[in-house]
């Protein structure tokens, strides 16, 4: 089992989701995660997704998700953690573009 934790920030507002429903953004997050670690992983069991604004007023916000994820698939199972971890950060975050805006990564991690 390998277990993934990602935490981003986005920086503009959100773009297709309404800032106002944190909730719906993050049940989206989740559905487009799903299918993104589908393509890397057998089963997946997504545990968190969770969007925080800043108190302050500012734009932005930080995304934090954590996912346990089983039996790696085909084309991945020879590569190693660094590349894996690099492959996953790419596809999530240029999905993530879509939906947040700018989004910059501060930690991918696959234990």
């Amino acid at each position: 089992m390998h277990k993934l934790h990602m935490s981003m920030r986005c920086y503009e507002r959100f773009v297709e989701m309404f800032p106002e429903n944190v909730a719906e953004a993050e049940v989206m997050i989740e559905h487009l995660l799903s299918h993104i670690l589908l393509e890397f992983f057998e089963a997946i069991a997504i545990d968190e997704v969770s969007i925080t604004r800043p108190s302050d007023g500012e734009q932005g916000a930080s995304v934090v998700i954590r996912a346990q994820c089983e039996s790696m698939s085909a084309p991945f199972l020879a590569c190693d953690e660094e590349f894996l971890e690099l492959s996953l950060e790419g596809s999530i975050s240029c999905a993530l573009v879509e939906l947040l805006g700018t989004v910059g990564v501060d930690e991918l991690t696959i234990r």
